[in-house]
């Protein structure tokens, strides 16, 4: 499945965050690029470079930081395709796209296919009525991760009260173009089942969404 201009193993993904992140900060002004946004794109690699070497090293490697390096994978993936969106093509020049290996798009628009698969997602309750999920691609995949021809993940459910039998039953919606998000819960909640049904959304042509799946949780306070 392609990933874009990212490379998918570790160590390429770690030469490619290091080439591209001061790249385009030390660009941002000719790219048009939002500083807030090159900013944090240089704090997410600050921190990737203390991460990574130690996730990688079999002395020093634990759960949390192979975790936190996968979580840190999707931040820095998906704020770098936030800002290569943003950059007007007229301004890119071929050394731009050889060094973030962003090839000349198609003139030709292709549609995106329907989706025809749900998400593998898990919900779980975390404290503060906090209800956390996780989607991926792949049931054998370790992190998260958002389908190409969706624009993320939408959630709909119900707190409470009868679970829902069809997405057409429940009154509140929740949508993410992370894979990894957080839904907040009122504190009265506390106890009570969050029931629902969540899928990959096509936010152009929401005909073309995938089909839903069954997501259920406990709001803690």
């Amino acid at each position: 499945m392609s990933n874009g201009p990212f490379p998918t193993r570790d160590t390429e993904r770690n030469d490619y965050y290091n080439r591209a992140i001061p790249y385009v900060d030390a660009e941002k002004v000719r790219l048009t690029v939002d500083p807030a946004k090159a900013a944090d794109a240089v704090a997410l690699l600050v921190t990737w470079n203390l991460v990574y070497p130690k996730a990688k090293d079999p002395n020093l490697s634990t759960k949390t930081l192979r975790d936190q390096k996968d979580d840190l994978i999707v931040e820095i993936e998906n704020l770098l395709r936030v800002i290569y969106n943003d950059i007007p093509g007229s301004l890119l020049t071929d050394a731009d796209r050889n060094t973030l290996n962003l090839p000349r798009r198609d003139t030709i628009s292709t549609p995106r296919p329907n989706i025809t698969i749900t998400p593998f997602a898990k919900a779980s309750s975390q404290a503060g009525g906090l209800i956390e999920f996780i989607c991926r691609t792949d049931s054998d995949s370790s992190r998260a991760s958002v389908l190409p021809e969706a624009d993320g993940i939408e959630v709909v459910y119900n707190v409470g009260g009868n679970v829902p039998v069809s997405p057409s039953e429940c009154t509140k919606s929740f949508f993410s173009t992370k894979a990894k998000f957080r839904i907040s819960m009122d504190i009265a909640d506390a106890g009570k089942k969050l029931n629902g049904f969540l899928r990959w959304k096509n936010n152009t042509d929401a005909a073309k969404s995938g089909p839903w799946v069954a997501i259920s949780a406990m709001v803690h306070d």
